[in-house]
């Protein structure tokens, strides 16, 4: 199964992708959130035989949604509509930090900082569900 994984942001959204049995997440691009992001997404989802989309659920330190949760789930109504996909919410509590973390200093030239933050969501996802198939 092929996952996409969607860092979502005012300005850019990063995206990741699995390998083909998804199992790993890796950085694939990093897309301007303008009135081109969707058919953007769309080309990405088609091209690479996506079966399920994982947006990072972006929720303050208490645990509620904050302002941008809004749209992340104006999003997700808009891919379940549109492309037909089941879409799952991870969480991105400091996934931008992080992928800021792993990449050092580099991260001021490279283009592809949200599509790590993406990878990151996405391996998490990943790892959590790995986890709950060990319990059942």
């Amino acid at each position: 199964m092929r996952l996409l994984g969607i860092d979502y942001g005012t300005k850019r959204i990063g995206i990741a992708m699995t390998d083909e049995g998804g199992n790993m997440a890796f950085p694939k691009a990093t897309l301007a959130n303008d009135r081109y992001f969707f058919s953007s997404l769309k080309e990405l989802v088609e091209g690479g035989s996506i079966e399920k989309i994982i947006i990072g659920e972006s929720i303050n330190k208490d645990g509620t949604h904050n302002e941008i949760m809004q749209k992340i789930q104006e999003l997700a109504r808009k891919i379940d509509r549109e492309l037909n996909l089941s879409v799952e919410f991870e969480s991105e509590l400091y996934s931008s930090e992080a992928a800021k973390r792993l990449q050092g200093d580099a991260f001021d030239e490279n283009n592809l900082l949200d599509a790590s933050a993406a990878a990151l969501i996405l391996n998490s996802y990943i790892d959590r569900r790995k986890r709950n198939n060990k319990k059942s």
